[in-house]
């Protein structure tokens, strides 16, 4: 028996499915910004293997996510192909000058790694707890933050939208293979071009999408100040709000550390290496 999430679905007797919304909801937002914070690659190699981890833990089936795989390899090569052809980050060695003068050094090979397991991490820990959350898991796991229900609406329908937009972008993308794109042969900007072309009718159906919801939800008589009825009992144990307290103090107890106590920064632990 599974239930169905954002992203796949879980196992009924998970783990995940014991914990309250709002610890969700908190979680998704720490890792996020943690890993945000975090500079030093070493330690964002560290969260990206915890973030795996979980997903055993959690017993997360990983088929699910392989959409998200494309997503995650198209930002990779858009951090790289920035920081190599137009960053300038000083460093001992310099292994490749550029004719419009940046330059690439070890601090540059070291720089993208870091961000590489940035985004990394934080698009698989979002995918993480999207891939245990249900609708109604964001709706009441905001609303018991004490935020407005329309903010809880408004983030649930983006994180719905996510996954549409996903279908979207394969549908598209396969149409335009079918009618003779290449998006993996010819050169550089060959590649740019046939993306911008993708994301004029990508663009298109969004807009269309916004039209449809923004319909659906006046004609469902929704508004900002509305009250709305629940049908869960979702009440937060002392446990969970001990727990959520411990998972949103980890936020600035990060941020503490990497000011004032200068841990989490570039190049961290790496620099001790380089020596």
């Amino acid at each position: 028996m599974a239930l169905k999430t954002f992203l796949t679905y879980v196992p009924k007797d998970s783990k995940i499915n014991k914990i309250h919304p709002v610890v969700k909801v908190s979680l998704l937002l720490s890792i996020n910004i943690i890993a945000w914070l975090i500079e030093d690659p070493i330690i964002l190699f560290l969260l990206f293997l915890i973030i795996i981890f979980n997903y055993k833990i959690f017993r997360i089936p990983l088929y699910g996510l392989k959409k998200f795989l494309l997503s995650t390899i198209i930002i990779l090569q858009a951090i790289i192909v920035s920081y190599i052809f137009g960053s300038k980050i000083p460093g001992k060695n310099i292994y490749l000058i550029l004719p419009w003068g940046t330059y690439v050094s070890e601090m540059t090979i070291i720089y993208i790694i870091a961000m590489s397991f940035r985004f990394t991490s934080m698009l698989l820990g979002s995918t993480l707890m999207l891939g245990t959350m249900r609708d109604r898991d964001i709706i009441y796991g905001v609303t018991c933050l004490h935020l407005p229900y329309s903010l809880a609406f408004i983030i649930n329908l983006s994180f719905r939208n996510m996954g549409i937009f996903i279908e979207d972008y394969s549908r598209v993308r396969d149409a335009m293979i079918l009618r003779g794109g290449k998006f993996s042969k010819g050169s550089f900007l060959e590649k740019i071009k046939n993306y911008i072309y993708l994301a004029i009718p990508l663009a298109i159906l969004a807009i269309r999408r916004i039209i449809e919801i923004s319909y659906a939800v006046e004609a469902k008589g929704f508004g900002i100040n509305k009250k709305r009825s629940y049908y869960h009992d979702y009440s937060i144990n002392l446990k969970n709000l001990i727990l959520t307290i411990f998972i949103l103090s980890l936020i600035p107890l990060t941020f503490i550390c990497k000011i004032y106590f200068k841990i989490f920064i570039f190049p961290g632990v790496i620099s001790m290496l380089i020596k």
